[in-house]
């Protein structure tokens, strides 16, 4: 049920952020920053989850998709090309 929950949090975080028109470079990205932290945040429990039940081949393609999912928030947060008008 708990990861049913953030996975519906994500989605819903994600369709804000695309009405609110976060992806475009020169807005912030508050929605579309926390849509992405909530899938990371979704990733690592389904991958405690598929640890728990010693199914170590789900668990490393999880790791695999929270580290790009990482790899991508860093950019978007970081890379001024990508910041907009954010001040930090």
């Amino acid at each position: 049920m708990l990861l049913g929950l953030l996975e519906a949090v994500a989605f819903i975080v994600v369709i804000a952020s695309l009405a609110t028109g976060d992806f475009l470079p020169q807005r912030r990205k508050p929605l579309l920053l926390a849509s992405m932290a909530v899938s990371m945040l979704t990733f690592a429990v389904m991958a405690f989850a598929q640890n728990m039940i010693a199914d170590h081949a789900s668990v490393a393609s999880l790791f695999t998709y929270m580290g790009v999912t990482a790899v991508v928030f860093a950019v978007i947060r970081f890379v001024p090309s990508f910041r907009g008008s954010q001040a930090d």
